[in-house]
């Protein structure tokens, strides 16, 4: 008997499909509004495995560090969200991974494809480094709504609040982006 993460791996890299997965491809094809090529990508295929049911933490398991980063900017972008990324900064030299713009807010996202969860001095870490590189991208200008430093895990099991910047896992990623008002007061708006 063949695995589910066999069966959803083949899936990704274009080995197989089901009616199900197909329908759900069509329909990432159309909110993205992707042509044929563009939609062949294993970050797309796992968007549309998602929508097909596959929890997202299964899905970005099976995707590297790079994937991962595009298939996390494919959900913004179906959340409604305008996503650049890789947005480099000069003097001295960082990167952001995902800028994402709505019309009332900006994340700034950082995207963790660690296996293991992180603990508090790891995740403290890298919400002072996303704070600081949101307050540098705020300074160089740009219009921006306000900004929101995110950290995105693959594995954390609940989101929360490190020195002001969202802890949000893959899986809570949706219901995040619904929710950023609900959770000003917990967050470092830049």
């Amino acid at each position: 008997m063949i695995s589910t993460d066999d069966r959803l791996s083949a899936y990704l890299d274009g080995r197989s499909t089901t009616r199900l997965m197909e329908v759900s491809l069509n329909e990432v094809r159309e909110g993205l509004m992707l042509g044929q090529s563009e939609s062949d990508s294993r970050p797309v295929r796992a968007l549309a495995a998602c929508r097909a049911g596959f929890p997202p933490e299964m899905v970005g398991r099976l995707l590297d560090w790079k994937e991962f980063e595009l298939f996390v900017a494919a959900v913004l972008r179906a959340c409604g969200l305008v996503v650049e990324e890789n947005v480099l900064l000069k003097r001295p030299r960082a990167q952001i991974d995902l800028v994402a713009s709505g019309s009332s807010y900006t994340l700034v996202v950082d995207c963790k494809h660690w296996r293991r969860g992180m603990g508090l001095s790891a995740l403290a870490r890298c919400a002072d480094a996303q704070l600081s590189r949101a307050r540098r991208l705020r300074k160089n200008g740009g219009d921006f709504a306000p900004m929101v430093a995110v950290i995105l895990t693959l594995t954390e099991s609940g989101s929360r609040f490190v020195d002001g910047a969202a802890v949000v896992p893959v899986h809570t990623l949706r219901s995040f982006v619904d929710s950023i008002p609900e959770y000003r007061d917990l967050l470092e708006v830049v």
